[in-house]
């Protein structure tokens, strides 16, 4: 969902991140947020956020022999998961994030799944994603941060004017 992919990126600007989407890797590849934020130390935090927001989902996020709603095993789930997180946190996407920000190597990057609604078979795959370093948000947490005061300056991106009206209508009798 895109308009997902616009409150995320707006939600790290508002943490100060400068930000890229939608950057390529080989074989069409695209990684949904790339972030960097330059600290007073003249450290800098890294961030890769791949978002999948569904209001209604039916079956799992990562694909196992071609489907996404049949049965699985554990063995199965961890599979499955092992291959989304190298998809999209590994391999080709590394190399392309790493041209992104030259100074930085493989574990520099903090890695961050935005998801929507949940149901069972995507809080098993959630466990396993945890398992193996990726952080776990929702986009109502996201959301929720963004309608927080704050004495941050607030930019013109795309999802600023989302953020708005979500923080108007809250404010409404």
């Amino acid at each position: 969902m895109l308009l997902a992919e616009d409150i995320v990126q707006e939600w790290l600007i508002s943490k100060k991140y400068f930000t890229v989407k939608n950057l390529k890797s080989t074989n069409n590849k695209e990684m949904d947020l790339l972030g960097v934020k330059f600290e007073e130390n003249r450290e800098a935090n890294l961030i890769h956020v791949e978002v999948s927001v569904h209001h209604n989902p039916i079956g799992w996020l990562c694909k196992f022999n071609g489907s996404f709603t049949r049965d699985r095993n554990e063995q199965e789930i961890k599979s499955a998961v092992n291959s989304w997180v190298d998809r999209k946190f590994k391999g080709d996407n590394a190399i392309a994030r790493n041209q992104f920000s030259p100074h930085a190597n493989s574990n520099d990057w903090e890695m961050l799944f935005v998801h929507g609604k949940l149901n069972d078979r995507i809080r098993r795959e959630l466990e396993h994603m945890k398992v193996l370093g990726i952080k776990i948000k929702s986009i109502r947490e996201i959301i929720l941060d963004l309608q927080e005061p704050t004495t941050n300056i607030r930019t013109g991106g795309v999802g600023k004017d989302i953020s708005d009206l979500i923080t108007i209508y809250s404010d409404l009798e």
